[in-house]
């Protein structure tokens, strides 16, 4: 039984990735606790079984979109999204990344880093200025190929590493 200030996401293993009990999503879970969230709204891009989203309403979060190219990911997003009470909060959306018009206070990104990398002038403009980007997925040896790309557009504020996974949260610069 969770003491009042456990939060508690109830996720039931299925095609979706994002069990909690892979070092990445840990990591991304400890970087969005890192942050303020009330009031906030929260973009998770490729949400998998949608437990970043719904982690990220529990902690304050106003609203939260999860967005999966994969059907069968979404379907047990949408599974998570009931089991956890969260349904008003949390919006799923099959797509990609660009097809979202709007920004957010929070892009949530548990990717590779090769993926991170890639999409990086995308996912920069999806994240309001002076908003923060939780990246996880990043193998340690492609750490400094993501960084060096995110720091073009954010500031480093948090940093972890579990195994050989990593995990940061980035705070977007202010536009000029």
């Amino acid at each position: 039984q969770p003491d009042d200030t456990e939060v508690v996401v109830i996720i039931r293993p299925a095609l979706g990735f994002g069990s909690g009990h892979h070092p990445t999503t840990r990591l991304a879970l400890l970087g969005l606790q890192q942050l303020d969230l009330d009031a906030c709204d929260v973009l998770d891009l490729g949400t998998g079984s949608g437990i970043l989203a719904i982690a990220a309403v529990k902690l304050g979060a106003r609203r939260a979109m999860g967005i999966d190219r994969d059907p069968d990911a979404l379907a047990s997003a949408r599974e998570s999204v009931t089991a956890n009470h969260v349904s008003p909060r949390v919006d799923l959306r099959e797509g990609s990344v660009s097809q979202l018009p709007s920004t957010v206070g929070v892009v949530v990104a548990n990717l590779t880093g090769t993926v991170l990398t890639g999409l990086a002038p995308v996912i920069m403009t999806l994240v309001d200025a002076g908003g923060h980007l939780v990246l996880s997925g990043i193998p340690a040896e492609e750490e400094a190929a993501v960084a060096d790309v995110y720091r073009r557009g954010a500031r480093l504020v948090w940093r972890a590493v579990e195994d050989e996974w990593v995990g940061m949260v980035w705070r977007r610069g202010q536009r000029t």
